[in-house]
């Protein structure tokens, strides 16, 4: 299992596999993978997004679709992206605008490292 830290030094599991194989369990391995192959395309959507809310400052869409990365995140076992994505939900809720490049930057750096992780792992 690969880990990464989040800015408060917590070490938090880039990717759990057993939920990967919990929800093969549930859906089915072909369901599972097609579930996986729609979060990387739509991560890719959620990146562009975050970035143009990031640019423009709008945190009420900062924070609506971090909240959508994280819950995406985490049901498939990106542990380490959802926290990030949660710490950007709770700083764009609060209004607290001034890190959230810095994590944005963290997120997609993240994002990249979930996906090559799924690749070595014949997950994708």
């Amino acid at each position: 299992m690969t880990q990464s830290e989040t800015t408060n030094n917590t070490v938090v599991p880039t990717y759990d596999p057993e939920t990967l194989k919990t929800l093969e369990k549930i859906v089915g391995a072909e369901t599972t993978r097609l579930f996986i192959q729609q979060f990387i395309q739509s991560a890719t959507e959620h990146l562009a997004n975050l970035q143009q809310w990031v640019a423009t400052g709008n945190a009420n869409e900062l924070r609506r679709k971090a909240h959508q990365f994280k819950g995406e995140s985490l049901q498939l076992g990106a542990m380490q992206l959802g926290v990030l994505c949660e710490e950007m939900e709770t700083l764009a809720q609060q209004g607290s605008l001034e890190k959230i490049p810095e994590i944005l930057a963290q997120i997609e750096a993240e994002f990249a490292h979930f996906e090559a992780t799924l690749k070595s792992g014949g997950q994708l």
